[in-house]
Parts: C-alpha cells; sequence; structure tokens
C-alpha cells in the first residue's frame, strides 16, 4: 500500500492479507462463514481434522437419538471446488464414492458410510469414524530416519511386510470387482487400533466394466500415480501395479 516490497501471506483457511482492498465484494465475502454446529440436526461438528479449500474434514457426533450416538467424519466438498471441463467438480467426486462403497464395502475393508447431504453451497459425506492413525504416519514412525531395509529389526520388516500384503490385498479385490483405485497411497490408508488396513479414499477410482465415470477424473498423486495416468490415458489395471510398486518402495 505505501509502494514497498512484501511477503506475499498465504493462509488454509483464507485470510485477507492487510491493506488490501477485497475486489470481489458484488460476489462474496473474503470470510468464508464459520461451520454449522449441526448438519441437517443430526451431525454435531466437533473439530476440523483437515482445513481444505475444496472443503473441510470435520470429526463429528452421529445423534441418531438420545440413547445412540457415535463418532464420526463429515467430508465436505463447496460448489465449483476442483472442477473439470466437464462440468464436474469435487461434489460428484463424493457422491462417486458413496455409490461405490455400496458395490465394494463387502469385499474391501472401508468406513461405513452414513449419509450423503447436498446443499447449495457444498456436499457432504458423513462416514464412520476409524480411531487410528494413517499408515503414512505409521510408516514414519517404524522409521522415521529411513534406514536400509536390512538395518530393520525383524519386527519391523514384518510389520511392514504384512502391511503391504493386506493392501495388495485390498487392491486385488477391487481388480477382481472390475474397479482401478488409481490413487494408491499411504495417507490413503487407515491403520485401526486392531492393526488392520482400511482403505478411506476411492474417490478417483474408475469401474472397467460399465466405463464410468466418463471421463475418468483426472490426476492423482505426484510420485505414486502411473505416466499413464499423468498423461490422462484411459485406465488400466497396470497403472494400480505402478502405484503398488512406489508404495512398496515408500514402505
Amino acid at each position: 500500500h505505501n509502494g514497498e516490497l512484501i511477503l506475499d501471506p498465504y493462509a488454509i483457511p483464507f485470510r485477507l492479507p492487510k491493506n488490501v482492498v477485497w475486489p470481489f465484494k458484488e460476489l462474496t465475502d473474503p470470510i468464508l462463514p464459520d461451520p454449522p454446529k449441526y448438519f441437517n440436526r443430526i451431525y454435531k461438528v466437533l473439530d476440523v481434522l483437515k482445513a481444505d479449500p475444496r472443503g473441510n474434514v470435520f470429526k463429528g457426533l452421529f445423534v441418531k437419538s438420545l440413547t445412540q450416538v457415535k463418532n464420526c467424519v463429515l467430508k465436505q466438498g463447496f460448489t465449483n471446488s476442483g472442477s473439470d471441463k466437464d462440468g464436474r467438480d469435487i461434489r460428484d467426486r463424493l457422491i462417486w464414492q458413496a455409490e461405490l462403497y455400496k458395490e465394494l464395502s463387502a469385499s474391501v475393508p472401508m468406513p461405513i458410510i452414513y449419509d450423503v447431504i447436498q446443499e447449495n453451497g457444498f456436499t457432504l459425506l458423513v462416514m464412520q469414524y476409524i480411531n487410528g492413525g494413517s499408515l503414512f504416519q505409521k510408516v514414519e514412525d517404524i522409521n522415521p530416519l529411513s534406514k536400509c531395509w536390512s538395518d530393520l529389526s525383524t519386527a519391523e520388516s514384518f510389520t511392514l511386510i504384512q502391511y503391504a500384503t493386506e493392501i495388495v490385498s485390498i487392491i486385488a479385490e477391487m481388480h477382481k470387482r472390475g474397479y482401478v483405485h488409481r490413487d494408491i497411497t499411504p495417507v490413503n490408508f487407515l491403520i485401526d487400533k486392531k492393526g488392520k488396513l482400511v482403505l478411506i479414499d476411492i474417490e478417483l477410482a474408475y469401474d472397467l466394466r460399465n466405463c464410468i465415470p466418463n471421463p475418468p477424473f483426472t490426476l492423482g498423486t505426484p510420485g505414486f500415480m502411473s505416466p499413464e495416468q499423468q498423461a490422462i490415458k484411459e485406465p488400466a489395471i497396470e497403472q494400480d501395479i505402478y502405484s503398488l510398486g512406489a508404495m512398496l518402495i515408500h514402505l
């Protein structure tokens, strides 16, 4: 404001820098309103697990009745966030994840999906809260210094091999059912209190038998997605094999 260079601030959630005039006042306010304390009057927001420009992830309570209360996760997708040239956005991915859950939950370990709430400004996916940690964090805890495989203890190696075996089994089951996962990364698996892996994010998955979604949702996770997926080639099981290889290297 005084003609001098300043550090360009960046924050999630967005904060308007000092001495900057908001140029979009006719469209929207620069500050997002606080999230409601309840969604649909039965899902109470407790905390923000992840702040994200596309939509936050909340920890909440599913208050089904006075005697039926359980923890849940509320995954939010804002209208127009993550939009593509085919007119879809993050909301379509959440709805697709709910449809996939109906098809795969009997054979693939996933959080229960309780509800899909659609509002004017966002869609909300309500899921079971898994009491545990991410596979990414577990690997960091086991091998924080990235030691060579030969330097790990037998117990540490055995634990990582168990995780690898479970991941391969989960993805093999998806392939058997005709689906390509397309986003096999350590952050998309949780480890529950019994030490079992749970798949938490399948919104990029593709149905090979029915060729849906059409076109497939694009992109993935750099370092794990195959060159073919990065080049937006037609989804194929071989692309998951590449990602499994990257996952094994990570482990």
